[in-house]
């Protein structure tokens, strides 16, 4: 089976913290998680609807270049119940996320963990 990736920018925060050490902003942080916990839950319906629903959604994503890509992996994972795993949720500059996503089975060997254990 095979393993889409998906990049989040620019908005959300992180468990890593880059070598400034300069804390995450808290409409980023609220931007992120909520991304976050709406994929973990399979919510389509309000990722579809973000610039309504997500908290700082204009703030994080002023235009939607950036975000359009995770639905393009969503939808290649061709199934609605596909595990998601956070593969990496760095932030740098307070507030540009780097936060990677895949969905699908775990690749053999990977040691990322699923996403709603990722984020407990």
């Amino acid at each position: 089976m095979s393993c889409i990736a998906w990049a989040l920018f620019p908005a959300a925060p992180a468990k890593r913290m880059p070598s400034t050490l300069t804390p995450v902003t808290g409409w980023a942080d609220a931007f992120r998680r909520w991304i976050g916990e709406r994929l973990a839950a399979h919510d389509l319906d309000a990722l579809f609807d973000y610039r309504q629903r997500a908290p700082q959604a204009t703030r994080a994503h002023p235009t939607d270049e950036h975000l359009l890509p995770l639905f393009v992996a969503l939808g290649a994972a061709d199934d609605d119940g596909a595990q998601v795993t956070c593969l990496g949720d760095e932030v740098t500059h307070a507030s540009l996320a780097m936060d990677t996503y895949a969905f699908g089975a775990p690749v053999a060997g990977s040691a990322a963990p699923a996403l709603a254990t990722a984020r407990a």
